[in-house]
């Protein structure tokens, strides 16, 4: 069995040519063709594609980012799910209810920290 080491590295990650990655595969005395993987691998590796779009006039990059701001605010409103009337009532009660006990609360530890506080300084 015989051992062959096939360097890959990746173009889009720049590293020092001291720390490049070895893989190795396993030849068989019958087959001397690499494996499948192996062949893979070698396709897998492709350079990195590099943006060929142009970019637009300086004084118009405002106009364009702003108008793609108002373009995705605007699809993030269509998914939004809005709540029926009915849905948001039952909401607000809950909120006052809980504001109310929350009030409520207070108020009686305030007055009973008040009467503490007035008959040990009192």
């Amino acid at each position: 069995m015989a051992v062959t080491k096939i360097k890959a590295t990746d173009p889009a990650e720049k590293k020092p040519k001291e720390v490049e990655k070895t893989k190795t595969t396993k030849i068989s005395a019958k087959n001397t063709k690499p494996a499948k993987s192996v062949k893979s691998a070698e396709k897998a590796v492709k350079p990195a594609k590099t943006d060929t779009t142009k970019k637009p006039f300086i004084l118009l990059r405002p106009i364009i980012g702003l108008g793609r701001y108002f373009r995705n605010s605007w699809g993030e409103l269509r998914q939004v799910h809005w709540p029926t009337r009915k849905y948001t009532w039952q909401m607000t009660l809950a909120m006052l209810v809980y504001c109310a006990i929350f009030f409520a609360f207070i108020v009686l530890l305030d007055a009973l920290f008040s009467l503490i506080f007035n008959n040990l300084l009192g």
